[in-house]
């Protein structure tokens, strides 16, 4: 779905700066860095993100959209949200519409969120609610949920979303163009069946499939193709006597993490097969692959 961006960093700038990617009013007004690590998953598409971060420090941040609308859950301990109107749970979703929203949190927080851009997320609204005048505003609508019921509903269905969305490496003719220049190869099965990767995906993928045929091992092998293609689905079965070529654009060594090639080999491991998960921060055990 869309262009995914994975980063894991320890430096402090790349939070607001990444932040602001997606929603430009986001600031960071107080870290504490001394156990600060980052670690960011999303998906873009025109009008809409979907986006989900953890970050290990005390932090305090604030962001006021300004055309958009902004759903997120703040998962800490003794977290808190507020905004001039009064007091959020924060361990629940709330909704940044108009004004600023602030929060604060101590060691650590898991952040997830959909972010809109208001004008086309009303208009679908209308066409759903049959209601031409229908609006987002702060003043009719409320920043924090129904009841606990809805908000658990509003967690499966990030959890649903982000699990078709965070498919990092698929690209398009548009894909291309944003990514700017992003080193992109390609998985050739059978010679036909053909699947643009990042280089760095592509490597791991590789690995994985390399070390489950050396186990005399065959599985599935599936992949989303991008939105604006259509999407959809492959899945091909990958076995020794498959004619595979892995293509890259660039020349250098991949570093590999391991932390994400065992995620890698434990789908390749489960009846459904090998899929692209995002890559989640390394653990030190990474190495170059020659």
């Amino acid at each position: 779905m869309g262009e995914v961006l994975t980063l894991a960093s320890r430096d402090v700038g790349d939070v607001e700066s990444t932040w602001r990617q997606f929603v430009p009013s986001a600031a960071l007004q107080r870290v504490d860095p001394r156990t600060f690590a980052f670690s960011w998953t999303s998906a873009a598409t025109p009008g809409f993100s979907i986006v989900k971060y953890q970050l290990n420090a005390s932090v305090q941040s604030a962001i006021e959209p300004d055309g958009q609308l902004m759903a997120c859950r703040v998962a800490s301990r003794g977290a808190w949200v507020g905004t001039p109107r009064g007091e959020l749970a924060a361990g629940l979703p709330w909704l940044a519409l108009e004004g600023p929203t602030s929060a604060r949190w101590h060691t650590r927080a898991d952040v997830r969120a959909f972010v809109f851009d208001r004008a086309p997320a009303e208009e679908e609204a209308r066409c759903l609610s049959g209601d031409d005048r229908f609006t987002l505003r702060a003043s009719t609508t409320s920043a924090a949920p129904i009841d606990r019921d809805l908000a658990a509903h509003w967690e499966r269905v990030f959890q649903h979303v982000a699990g078709s969305s965070f498919v990092p490496g698929l690209t398009s003719s548009c894909g291309r163009a944003a990514r700017r220049g992003r080193n992109v190869g390609k998985f050739i099965y059978e010679g036909g069946i053909r699947a643009e990767f990042d280089d760095r995906v592509l490597t791991h993928l590789q690995v994985a499939i390399g070390t489950k045929l050396r186990r005399n091992e065959p599985f599935y092998f599936t992949w989303h193709g991008d939105i604006s293609t259509g999407g959809g689905r492959t899945t091909v079965w990958v076995h020794a006597a498959a004619n595979l070529v892995f293509t890259y654009y660039g020349g250098r060594p991949a570093r590999i993490n391991r932390t994400w090639l065992e995620a890698l080999m434990r789908t390749a491991n489960s009846p459904v097969g090998l899929q692209v998960v995002a890559e989640p921060p390394d653990d030190g055990g990474s190495e170059v692959l020659g």
